[in-house]
């Protein structure tokens, strides 16, 4: 009987989803990466979707899709599998990019499933 009582699992706060009234949805994509160094995807980074390829967000980009979990690269991976949110309501300060968003890209989040609030 004392197994019973026992912590299946935690749940813990999650800070990029902003709400559930709008469904969530991930699938997994193929991230070119921008260069030869060693790195880290981060939760809630901003990917773009040009000309067949996803990458990481640049100003000349068109955004697509939000990182879901941390992943790490080596120098010597062009490209990697990632999960990534395709439809939700997201914090707009627990996004991740390395330019600032503008409304364009806002739009074309909004335009692919993607809410910042």
């Amino acid at each position: 009987m004392k197994q019973l009582n026992k912590e299946a699992y935690r749940v813990e706060p999650n800070n990029l989803i902003y709400d559930y009234l709008r469904p969530i949805d991930t699938k997994n994509v193929v991230v070119t990466l921008p260069g030869k160094s060693a790195g880290i995807l981060k939760r809630g980074q901003v990917i773009d979707f040009d000309d067949g390829n996803y990458a990481p967000h640049a100003e000349s980009g068109t955004t697509n899709c939000l990182v879901t979990d941390d992943v790490a690269y080596t120098e010597t991976d062009t490209e990697i599998v990632v999960s990534v949110y395709i439809n939700g309501n997201y914090r707009k300060s627990k996004v991740i990019t390395e330019v600032e968003l503008t409304e364009t890209d806002m739009d074309n989040l909004r335009i692919h499933g993607i809410v910042l609030k």
